[in-house]
């Protein structure tokens, strides 16, 4: 059986040598697979999808909610988000090093008038970047105090698949470049999502208890975040 009609979503079925169900909703469509023992039934299949519909979905409104790859010009007036605002791009050509200057009514590109369309871009997400490195450590320090946990470090990487993750092994999270697009609390709210791991693993009424302790808006930040989607 290839393929399963659960509630008007088709689920990808595969049959393997296995013990117990398996389920994955996958990045970045947010396809879902399923992975069962070779003799399973298709109602026991039915049940155990009804048992995590509503999990498939906050997954799938997840992955809408991502970034997109992005259909930008990077040309004179272009709007760019920064913490939740768009900026107007000004485009400054210049024969020394390219680099981004940032104003209350603008984002300054100095760059080669001849730089491509990927030069740009580069020179944006490398801003972004930077910025991020700057918010991040202040803000980690402080909720590390707040909520009693010490982390090893954090990385930023630009992923389509999660805003952050923490490893509870070396005790390091990871933060998506993507953040800088979006409202300072929205940034706030992962940083805080990740290090209340540190207490908690997953995300039980254990964990959902320590983040109305700390950070009682975040339920709000998280809809905000995931574009509406709770």
């Amino acid at each position: 059986m290839p393929q399963l009609t659960f509630n008007g979503l088709s689920i990808d079925v595969t049959l393997k040598k296995i013990k117990g169900m398996r389920l994955v909703v996958s990045a970045p469509e947010g396809r879902v697979r399923l992975s069962v023992p070779l003799r399973t039934t298709e109602s026991a299949m039915r049940t155990m999808l009804q048992q995590h519909w509503a999990w498939i979905q906050q997954k799938q409104a997840a992955y809408q909610a991502l970034p997109r790859p992005s259909t930008h010009t990077f040309t004179e007036g272009e709007l760019h988000p920064f913490l939740g605002r768009l900026y107007p791009l000004k485009i400054v050509p210049t024969s020394k090093r390219s680099k981004i200057l940032f104003h209350n009514n603008g984002l300054e590109m100095h760059t080669a008038k001849t730089s491509s369309v990927f030069q740009r871009s580069a020179v944006l997400t490398r801003w972004y970047q930077t910025e991020l490195q700057k918010l991040l450590p202040p803000m980690i320090a402080e909720w590390e105090q707040v909520i009693g946990v010490k982390t090893s470090g954090f990385v930023i990487r630009q992923t389509k698949s999660r805003w952050g993750s923490c490893n509870i092994r070396t005790r390091q999270i990871m933060l998506n470049l993507e953040l800088m697009k979006k409202p300072l609390h929205c940034l706030e709210y992962v940083v805080v999502h990740e290090l209340v791991h540190l207490l908690e693993a997953s995300h039980n009424a254990r964990f959902k208890g320590f983040m109305d302790q700390f950070l009682p808006p975040w339920r709000e930040y998280k809809k905000e975040l995931n574009g509406g989607h709770c």
